[in-house]
């Protein structure tokens, strides 16, 4: 091997900051054609393999088994920042390749703020299985009746579907920076009252950057389903023979949990820019109600011998008493003007103008 070469798959020594690019790696061998790694879609075979190669990079995160590379949208923490990915192969331990790539901000950014999605309940126990009855003597001289089984016990009852989370509470703030090569960028700063709210990012609405930002409530958790009932205990033999019993109850399914309401989410933009009300959307519905559990099946009956009686399969148990309610939905999300200075009092260090 006489060097070894990085580039992109799809091209260009660029990448969209948050979305997953492929890259390629290409070993020139001495008097023979160069291998390449291969691309999502292409076969493998007779490739050079990732396996053998040892990949890095000075900002987000790779993949190695197939050289995909992501760098989260960090904001400012980006800008005017080139991404630096450097290769070796343990073949030839001499040789490293680096690529050196730029980050843009065309890429849409998803943002999460949405609650937590319930757990169902807990589903109800099968019931105990009855005891069979006793087995005796048939023949005429010592015949003794069968001992009769025992009904099997009722399923439990499933638990009630917990409670989605309500959405977060967030004020979105938007302003526009020069970036490199004098682009026009659109700084989102995410500011809320949880733990993990607040975010920073950047987007290029000319390359078609914008901001989905979701507040929607949790959904409510699925009622427990409901135990089956316990199998009905088989009558002994005998003369006569002892009856079977009947299968237990199914139990009752659990009422489902109730969806969380939308968060309340505050847009505000420069009012020197009244292009920017447009670079966020926002949905911050109400979660869904999680549906009421299902009934339980009755448990079987017991069997009997000859001139015993079969018992019966028990009852089917309830179904849940209903679905949760459906979360309120969050208030709409106005965008509102604020002055440069008010919205961003950091707005000279920012470069925002």
């Amino acid at each position: 091997m006489s060097a070894l070469r990085l580039s992109t798959v799809a091209g260009p020594p660029e990448l969209c900051a948050g979305a997953p690019m492929q890259l390629r790696v290409t070993a020139d061998l001495v008097g023979e054609p160069p291998l390449h790694t291969w691309a999502h879609g292409e076969e493998q075979k007779g490739r050079l393999d990732f396996e053998d190669l040892r990949l890095s990079t000075s900002h987000g995160k790779l993949k190695a088994e197939d050289g995909t590379i992501v760098v989260p949208n960090t904001g400012l923490d980006l800008l005017g920042r080139d991404v630096v990915v450097e290769v070796s192969s343990t073949h030839a331990p001499g040789q490293t390749g680096r690529l050196r790539l730029k980050p843009h901000f065309g890429c849409g950014v998803s943002l999460d703020f949405r609650g937590d999605h319930a757990n169902p309940g807990t589903p109800g126990a099968a019931g105990r299985d009855g005891r069979d009855g006793r087995d005796e003597q048939s023949s005429p001289s010592y015949a003794k009746p069968g001992g009769h089984g025992v009904s099997g016990e009722p399923g439990g009852d499933g638990g009630q579907g917990g409670h989605g989370g309500h959405g977060r509470h967030v004020t979105v703030d938007i302003g526009k920076l020069r970036g490199p090569d004098d682009t026009v960028l659109v700084l989102v700063r995410i500011a809320g009252k949880n733990e993990g709210a607040s975010r920073t990012v950047l987007v290029d609405p000319a390359r078609g950057g914008g901001v989905v930002l979701d507040a929607g409530g949790g959904d409510g958790g699925q009622g427990g389903h409901g135990g089956i009932g316990g199998r009905g205990g088989s009558g002994g033999t005998g003369k006569p023979a002892g009856d079977g019993a009947n299968g237990g109850p199914g139990g009752r399914g659990g009422s489902g949990g109730d969806g969380g309401d939308g968060g309340t989410v505050v847009v505000r933009y420069d009012a020197g820019h009244p292009d920017l009300q447009g670079v966020v959307q926002v949905h911050n519905p109400g979660g869904a109600g999680g549906a009421r559990g299902s009934a339980g099946g009755g448990g079987s009956g017991g069997n009997a011998f000859s001139g015993g009686r079969q018992g019966e399969s028990g009852s089917r148990g309830q179904e849940g008493a209903g679905a949760g309610r459906d979360g309120r939905d969050g208030p709409p999300a106005v965008p509102q003007a604020v002055p440069r200075g008010t919205l961003f009092p950091d707005a000279a260090t920012l470069g925002l103008f």
